[in-house]
């Protein structure tokens, strides 16, 4: 089943004779379980020619259920392969991502909810090796900008999320003075998909 689906994306992102996909045959790809399904989608989606052609149009809220879905495999799956993220790739990208939608925090405060309540399902019920991943590739880098330390700072109510959010923050105490203020958060994402 996986290599029939693999075909069809193919076929339909790459047909020039009828440009649009459907919006309802692209959510049903990103239910799939499969990999290398949800490494594909989302590569065909970062790029706007190819969102462009979804019809009815792909919104942001949309795309985030694939976004948090393909991480989600990576970082749990942790597979060594040329055509999807590692764990820790996916926590780095996850960064980039978080920082395009806090850019436009109003418009986009559910995708960033369902991200943070992703993360701490994630953290909470995993073991050692996906936690480590979750603080050093994500939650340190994301705690770099105080806001967003402050936006999870809920996290020090709950026993097990107290841990990640301490050992996120400590990252930010003892960056080394030198590189303070040096290292920039991603802000230029460019994408034509909408709001809403």
């Amino acid at each position: 089943m996986p290599e029939e689906e693999l075909l069809l994306i193919f076929d339909a992102f790459e047909r020039k004779e009828n440009p649009k996909i459907p919006k309802k045959t692209l959510f049903k790809w990103m239910r799939s379980d499969d990999i290398e399904t949800l490494a594909s989608l989302y590569e065909y989606l970062l790029k706007p020619e190819y969102v462009e052609r979804i019809s009815p149009p792909l919104c942001r809220n949309e795309f985030s259920e694939l976004l948090i879905r393909y991480f989600d495999r990576c970082i749990r799956l942790n597979l060594d392969v040329d055509w999807c993220y590692g764990r820790y790739e996916a926590g780095w990208s996850l960064v980039n991502w978080f920082a395009y939608f806090w850019k436009d925090k109003e418009a986009s405060s559910r995708i960033l909810a369902k991200i943070k309540a992703w993360l701490a399902a994630l953290y909470k019920n995993s073991d050692e090796e996906i936690r480590l991943c979750i603080v050093n590739a994500t939650l340190e880098h994301l705690f770099e900008k105080r806001a967003v330390a402050h936006y999870f700072s809920n996290w020090k109510n709950d026993p097990v999320l107290a841990v990640a959010y301490a050992q996120a923050c400590e990252w930010t105490t003892y960056m080394p003075k030198d590189l303070k203020g040096q290292l920039e958060w991603p802000w230029k994402r460019s994408s034509k998909m909408k709001s809403v």
